[in-house]
């Protein structure tokens, strides 16, 4: 018997950088360090579609062979594999649990309010922020607990963070490169703020990988801005925070409402570099205004930039942000966040 399954896209031997993927990678690996290679089984849901009933039988066996069952499926899994596991733990009635990617999940149960039954039997349902818990706990959802999201990176020391004190002031993005990330608002800030000085204030580097629907648009943009905005492709995450690490700031002007604790932020937190953020829902739970980063108003559109104009002429500002950081990263790093989910285990 294994203490526990985990069922997730793993992405066979493919490198994924999706939330999804890291996330799953990550809760593998610490309780495969903590319990033993032998005492934890893991299924891979890449490509499942193309094998289900292959698949079936897999959870099936899965949940008879493991105390504890976490699965992690994304949005176009939701509706599959809640019901699918509910449907075989009537048999051998395990600990099942849920373990939640961003946080989408409150609005997507208002749409699908029948998988409140079937998720009020799971064990526990695992969501990064506050704000989750009780949104769906509104929804008469139960069993629901805040479980940060977590990395398994080293954190710089403060002798290795890079310190600018004049422009131009180096600036990143690390995300899926998508409309709703807020990419063209960034490039456009980075453009207006050197034309109004008439120099070179702010240079953008652009990191992640480019959905295929906004390729064209997105090379469009590039080309516009070529002089300020330069697109560096993908990085591994295990070389995030030693490329973010060289930056002055990291830019997440998402237009989604419903983000969770963002991967890319744990990640410049690692590294020692502030956040230029606009306020999602939860945002307000991972960045501190004016200790980690800068918060505007989500549908402030000149947000952004007001935030950038201040920062401008406070490099001290920024340096004393970087410091702590560092300090804020213990709150997302594999030690903590493991006691935490071991404990409804």
């Amino acid at each position: 018997m294994y203490k526990v399954g985990i069922c997730g896209h793993f992405g066979k031997d493919k490198e994924f950088l999706d939330g999804q993927t890291v996330k799953t990678k990550t809760l593998a690996k610490v309780l495969i360090h903590t319990y033993g290679e032998n005492q934890v089984k893991l299924i891979d849901t890449y490509g499942w579609k193309k094998k289900i009933i292959h698949l079936v039988i897999a959870c099936i066996r899965l949940v008879k062979e493991c105390d504890n069952v976490i699965i992690l499926p994304a949005h176009n899994g939701v509706k599959v594999f809640v019901p699918l596991f509910d449907s075989i733990n009537k048999f051998y009635r395990k600990r099942l649990h849920y373990s939640v990617i961003g946080g989408w999940l409150p609005q997507f149960i208002q749409q699908n309010p029948k998988l409140i039954k079937k998720l009020n039997r799971f064990h526990s349902i695992q969501v990064e922020t506050d704000v989750m818990v009780k949104e769906l706990t509104e929804l008469g959802m139960q069993h629901i607990y805040k479980v940060p999201n977590f990395k398994i990176l080293r954190v710089v020391n403060e002798n290795e963070l890079i310190l600018q004190k004049e422009p131009p002031y180096h600036l990143c993005m690390f995300s899926r490169i998508t409309p709703l990330k807020g990419i063209e608002n960034a490039m456009k800030t980075v453009h207006e703020i050197n034309k109004k000085f008439g120099r070179v204030i702010f240079k953008l580097d652009i990191y992640g990988w480019i959905d295929d629907d906004y390729k064209e648009r997105f090379n469009e943009c590039m080309k516009t801005y070529e002089n300020e905005v330069s697109y560096k492709g993908s990085v591994s995450s295990s070389k995030s925070v030693e490329v973010i690490q060289k930056y002055h700031l990291l830019l997440f002007p998402t237009e989604y409402r419903t983000e969770g604790i963002p991967g890319t932020i744990i990640d410049a937190y690692f590294a020692g570099v502030p956040v230029v953020a606009s306020t999602w829902n939860s945002a307000t739970e991972i960045i501190i205004h004016n200790e980690t980063g800068i918060l505007y108003d989500f549908d402030d559109l000149e947000g952004l930039k007001k935030s950038l104009l201040l920062l401008k002429d406070q490099p001290d500002l920024v340096h004393r942000m970087k410091h702590a950081c560092l300090k804020q990263a213990k709150n997302y790093s594999p030690e903590y966040v493991t006691s935490i989910i071991t404990g409804y285990l």
